[in-house]
């Protein structure tokens, strides 16, 4: 055995090990102080949830400092499909249009050019021919989870 403290009675390696260990705690509480564990950190139960806060974080904004000035459609878009998607709702495409917040023409244009890079998709109502649904393809819909879920592990809580 190796040599005994005099004070303890435990082997000098015990106590060099105890101490590591009472540093390296010391350590990691002072770390988390700073910064949280992100699974403490995250005041949303799931991405849908943090989707819809972004979506009240923006119209709030807009109420605030003006529309005009920060306008995202597709983004926007983006948020709704996503959060629609969660709720296993069908989002017509003239509901979209509201949901970006811009002129119909506009939010149309973006739908198109969402449809061309493979984001969105649309499907005919089977019981009203007139309306289209709008959803995230699989891969986007994927995308957006990912780019949430990063944003909540990192602990951003609006963007």
């Amino acid at each position: 055995m190796g040599r005994e403290s005099p004070s303890s009675g435990k082997p000098d390696g015990m106590i060099e090990e105890l101490a590591d260990e009472v540093i390296a705690r010391i350590k990691t509480r002072a770390r988390d102080a700073i910064v949280p564990p992100a699974t403490t950190s995250a005041p949303f139960g799931s991405n849908a949830e943090l989707a819809r806060a972004l979506i009240r974080l923006r119209r709030h904004r807009d109420r605030q400092l003006g529309s005009d000035l920060f306008a995202d459609p597709a983004w926007d878009m983006l948020l709704d499909l996503f959060v629609n998607a969660d709720a296993q709702r069908d989002i017509s495409a003239s509901s979209l249009c509201i949901a970006a917040a811009v002129p119909s023409t506009t939010a149309l244009r973006y739908i198109t050019m969402m449809e061309k890079r493979g984001m969105v998709a649309r499907r005919k109502d089977p019981l009203d021919n007139r309306r289209v649904f709008i959803f995230l393809t699989p891969e986007w819909h994927a995308k957006v989870d990912r780019l949430l879920t990063s944003w909540t592990v990192e602990g951003v809580q609006a963007a």
